[in-house]
């Protein structure tokens, strides 16, 4: 309770509001706001509702600091959504140049075999650990993307550190459509664009605001996925059509 309460009076002194008369709807709903919505949007929206009180008339503070959390809550979805299809879009890869690596002919069947060398028994491990832990079964039929959705992110950054002479032909690609793009030519230029995309993920998904570099991760994201050829356009169409938050540097 008295959480709730500390919150309450900060958003109050924020706003200017005063915190003692609890009768009054703006304040109710506002110590309830305090109760169940994200601690660190709801503060940046009231400094940002301030703000915008400071150079005009608002008759409803509350209403205008919340429409601000709205728009930052909005923005958090639609960047949890372009991560995801980043992820997916990663695992599906790896797993696709791994398992033709290690399979026998036409087959998808390396999890199941001899190890080849260090690298396959590794990934072996990697699999039947995150298997075990997720009290999951591996049978014949299992396929490699669906042994990789059981990774977690920091699992498949590590593969593709680990594999990464396997995996680097993915980034060598000079042209996409009509657009000039910029191979990954190192392991460290993969790797730094991957760990950044990584903790900004981390933040977003455990419902924390990323840092003001959003626009950076964006930048990142479709750096990698133009290497992939994926059409990153056609894939945000539904979640951000008008590119309002996503702006894609790529004609597609």
């Amino acid at each position: 309770m008295q959480a709730q309460i500390n919150l309450y009076n900060q958003l109050c002194l924020i706003l200017n509001i005063n915190s003692t008369h609890s009768s009054y709807s703006e304040n109710q709903k506002l110590y309830k706001a305090a109760s169940v919505l994200q601690k660190d949007y709801l503060v940046s929206s009231s400094i940002e509702a301030d703000n915008v009180i400071k150079h005009r008339m608002v008759h409803n503070k509350y209403d205008l600091m919340i429409s601000i959390y709205n728009r930052k809550i909005k923005e958090h979805q639609v960047l949890v959504m372009l991560i995801q299809l980043f992820e997916v879009a990663m695992r599906t890869q790896a797993a696709i140049v791994l398992s033709n690596k290690y399979s026998s002919l036409n087959q998808d069947d390396w999890y199941f075999l001899p190890p080849s060398n260090a690298k396959h028994r590794k990934l072996q491990k990697k699999i039947s650990d995150r298997a075990l832990m997720l009290n999951q079964t591996i049978i014949p039929t299992t396929t490699s993307i669906d042994m990789f959705n059981m990774l977690m992110m920091g699992d498949i950054q590590t593969i593709y550190e680990a594999n990464w002479s396997d995996l680097k032909s993915l980034f060598q690609n000079t042209t996409y459509k009509h657009n000039t793009i910029t191979p990954l030519h190192t392991k460290a230029m993969f790797d730094a664009r991957f760990e950044r995309i990584k903790q900004y993920r981390n933040k977003l998904f455990h419902s924390n605001p990323g840092s003001s570099g959003w626009h950076q991760i964006i930048y990142d994201i479709e750096e990698i996925m133009v290497q992939l050829h994926y059409n990153l356009k056609d894939a945000i169409n539904n979640i951000d059509p008008h590119q309002k938050i996503i702006h894609l540097q790529h004609s597609y």
